[in-house]
């Protein structure tokens, strides 16, 4: 019965550690995706811009 205890508990332990390390990538990957959106959508802007600037000329 011990045995089953001391296996539930490094098993328990193992997933939690896991799991946190999943929640630090995730949020690691979710701040790069957004600043790349930020930076593509900026560089969509300024073209978009500088084609209205050139069609009105």
């Amino acid at each position: 019965m011990e045995f089953i205890k001391s296996v539930f508990g490094l098993v328990f332990k193992v997933l939690f550690v896991l799991s946190l390390i999943g929640a630090a990538v995730g949020a690691i990957v979710y701040f790069v995706v957004k600043k790349d959106i930020r930076e593509i959508q900026e560089f969509t802007a300024r073209i978009r811009e500088e084609m209205e600037t050139e069609q009105g000329v």
